[in-house]
């Protein structure tokens, strides 16, 4: 951004462009990710950089840099196109609409072979993005609404009113001095800075956001605010250039220090940025997972390749198998599953809608689950020891053993080794008084934990530890039986579900 705004204007208008980009929050998160997004930027500034280098001085090895960095913005993010769509109008502009300049054989050869070299760079992943756009008939972007930019422009500086109001102000001080200086009318003048870069940025801007939208309009929507990171720029300049034309000093610094200071007192205080978890925890999921799939379950997600990627820095290797948010849960468990399976997901992804997540609790178990922030994974495993056998004087109703008042059931007794374990009560309830029953549960008359069931059945899974190998039983207690007008808590239990339990 330094040598970006030096060429456009001056020394200080680059220090002042580095500043606006070094406290920039749009910049700073995508800097610490390990994305494309950041080099989308910084690859747009040095291609316009290089433009400007060639517009204003003409050589062979002027264009051949622009060509080079055009190509680095083009095979780092697609929206590299909107940037060619962008300076392409530039250069026809200086070519065509300069009196003294002329359109100039040898400009235009030079222009001509830059154009050449990048579609020739460009040709090998060329069809691949024309078949990838051929296929996206229904994609995740929304259409963008008529008010895109204030948004966009709200996100690239996270909403803080101050610096967002200072920017606009410093803009439109830009845009005034650009719009009152002389018009653009000789080879000269491509040296006038105001009017040179107001056309240069203005067209960086409108056009870069031109062509997205446009596209998003009559065909699948593809513009999205992190896209756009390559027009960020030209923002971060026209805010520059604006303070630049401030003839006071003292107030030129006032605004760095008042930028300065709520920048940080907002990123540190206010979002708390270094301190609150605010990217997807694929890092510690995939700990989670790698630490508790002893068995070697495959995993379901809509994320593979972040999976394999961590998974492969836990040097573990496991069957990830690739599911789309509309894939039918029933069909892709019955091809994976050897008992169990993981569902993992992260980034805003969901690979199963709630119904279908529903009719896989009604099959499998939740053995384990890890919630982190914008992902999540759980491991389902069919029914592991089931205890079905209870002393009880009543008879089971549809498999079920009724509990009617306050009392205690007991299982038939069971080996198990020396370990730890979990257990699941499969059981319901009726409620009374917005309570349900409450079952105190013991094992060889040692209390391992208390639940209150719910009207389905339930699924609340606990965990006890077994000292030696031995045979224990489950006791089950009823304690808070009753009936309020006609309405009567009871208690039901099918079963005991026990696994060991993971790490």
């Amino acid at each position: 951004m330094y040598l970006l705004g030096k060429e456009l204007y001056n020394r200080n208008a680059g220090l002042m462009a580095s500043f606006v980009t070094a406290t920039n929050y749009y910049n700073l998160y995508y800097s610490q990710e390990a994305r494309n997004y950041i080099f989308a930027f910084l690859f747009s500034c040095l291609s316009f950089y290089a433009l400007l280098r060639a517009i204003r001085n003409p050589s062979f090895k002027n264009n051949i840099l622009y060509s080079f960095w055009t190509v680095l913005l083009l095979y780092t993010h697609y929206y590299g196109l909107a940037i060619i769509g962008a300076q392409v109008t530039i250069i026809a502009l200086f070519l065509t609409l300069t009196k003294s300049w002329g359109f100039k054989q040898k400009e235009f050869l030079l222009f001509l072979l830059s154009g050449f070299l990048i579609l020739i760079a460009y040709l090998p992943w060329l069809g691949v993005l024309v078949k990838m756009n051929s296929n996206f008939t229904v994609f995740w972007i929304e259409k963008p609404g008529n008010d895109f930019f204030i948004k966009y422009f709200q996100e690239y500086f996270w909403s803080n009113h101050f610096i967002i109001y200072t920017f606009v102000l410093l803009i439109i001080i830009f845009t005034i001095n650009a719009l009152s200086g002389e018009k653009l009318n000789s080879r000269e003048s491509i040296n006038n800075k105001n009017t040179f870069s107001f056309i240069l940025l203005s067209t960086w801007l409108l056009v870069s956001y031109f062509i997205p939208y446009l596209r998003s309009l009559v065909s699948t929507p593809m513009l999205f605010p992190r896209y756009t990171i390559v027009t960020l720029p030209a923002i971060l300049l026209a805010v520059s250039l604006g303070w630049e034309r401030i003839n006071n000093s003292a107030t030129k610094y006032i605004i760095i220090a008042l930028i300065t200071i709520v920048f940080y007192a907002d990123l540190l205080l206010g979002k708390k940025y270094y301190t609150t978890i605010n990217k997807t925890q694929w890092r510690e999921m995939t700990e989670y997972v790698a630490l508790n799939n002893k068995n070697n379950y495959p995993i379901l997600s809509d994320r593979p390749w972040q999976l394999r990627y961590y998974l492969k820095k836990n040097n573990v290797k496991n069957t990830v198998i690739d599911v789309t948010q509309n894939s039918p849960t029933r069909d892709t468990v019955n091809k994976v599953t050897r008992g169990g399976f993981w569902i993992v997901t992260g980034h805003n992804g969901a690979p199963y809608n709630q119904e279908e997540i529903q009719l896989l609790e009604k099959k499998f178990i939740t053995v384990a689950e890890y919630k982190g922030y914008d992902c999540w994974a759980k491991l389902y495993t069919k029914t592991g020891e089931l205890i079905t056998d209870f002393e009880s004087s009543l008879p089971s109703i549809d498999g079920y053993i009724p509990m009617w008042g306050n009392s205690t059931i007991i299982s038939k007794p069971i080996n198990l080794k020396k370990g730890n374990y979990t257990f699941i009560i499969h059981g319901y309830s009726s409620k009374v008084m917005d309570e349900f029953a409450h079952i105190v549960v013991a094992v060889n008359g040692r209390t391992v934990g208390d639940l209150f069931l719910n009207e389905q059945s339930n699924r609340q899974q606990h965990s006890f530890s077994v000292e030696t190998d031995q045979d224990v039983q489950f006791q089950l207690t009823f304690d808070n039986d009753t009936m309020i007008d006609g309405k009567d808590r009871n208690a039901f239990i099918k079963a005991i579900d026990i696994h060991p339990a993971l790490q």
